[in-house]
């Protein structure tokens, strides 16, 4: 990642393990250091550059990864061509308790200016 600081990663299905156990990379990073020799900052530093799907299916770990990594970081997942992703996968985050998509805060501060989200087509 420092040698490409304009990379963009994206984690699917809400970033897995990883984004859970954010507490546990440091605390490994702090009781090893061998183990993270050529890290320059904390791991949990890199995770905040990484985004998210929203593809998690429950309110509460939906509400984590804004919390944590910002609503500018997680996107919408849908799981295409599996049949058992999410079936309405905006309406899942326009459900979400204070969720003001698509026409304010937290969502749709992920959405580049002049853009918007149609249930008729989701690229």
């Amino acid at each position: 990642m420092h040698q490409h600081p304009n990379l963009k990663l994206v984690l699917a299905h809400g970033g897995g393990y990883l984004a859970a156990y954010s507490g546990r990379i440091d605390h490994g990073a702090s009781a090893r250091p061998d183990t993270c020799e050529h890290l320059r900052h904390m791991p949990t530093t890199y995770l905040k550059r990484l985004y998210f799907d929203a593809l998690v299916f429950t309110d509460h770990q939906l509400q984590y990864l804004v919390d944590l990594y910002g609503a500018d970081h997680v996107l919408v997942g849908t799981d295409y061509p599996a049949d058992m992703g999410e079936i309405d996968p905006i309406g899942f985050i326009e459900r979400a308790p204070g969720s003001t998509m698509p026409s304010g805060a937290p969502f749709s501060a992920a959405m580049p200016p002049g853009s918007s989200i149609s249930r008729s087509r989701v690229s």
